[in-house]
């Protein structure tokens, strides 16, 4: 599976721009790459688990960092939110080119997050 995310529409991968982003931070879950132009730096937080979904934040001149969530390619929110748009847990599977188990923990991993975060409780 590629690393890609969706971020509103707009597919980012690992790969910015057309070559690898320096890393600027790294931690125990994520790896900061970054790029920068000349009024906006951007930096782009992606979880070494590949079905975590990735972090956008455009920090401006000025202006208070704007972070975006981008929805990783075939993980836990991806699987969750075809099957709250009523594909079944098989459909689910079938689209991902996966097993119906791990369509099933997808989903529920996705669900579990989503509601740790509804709650504020994680």
């Amino acid at each position: 599976m590629s690393r890609r995310y969706d971020c509103d529409g707009e597919i980012v991968g690992v790969v910015v721009d057309g070559k690898r982003a320096p890393v600027v931070r790294r931690d125990q879950m994520t790896d900061g790459f970054a790029r920068s132009k000349t009024e906006e730096a951007v930096e782009y937080a992606i979880p070494r688990d590949r079905l975590l979904d990735a972090t956008v934040i455009r920090h401006s001149v000025g202006g208070s960092p704007d972070r975006r969530l981008c929805i990783a390619e075939g993980g836990y929110t991806d699987a969750l939110q075809r099957f709250l748009r009523g594909a079944s847990v098989g459909d689910v599977a079938k689209q991902l080119v996966i097993d119906e188990d791990d369509a099933r923990k997808r989903i529920g991993v996705g669900l579990a997050r989503l509601r740790c975060r509804y709650d504020d409780d994680c």
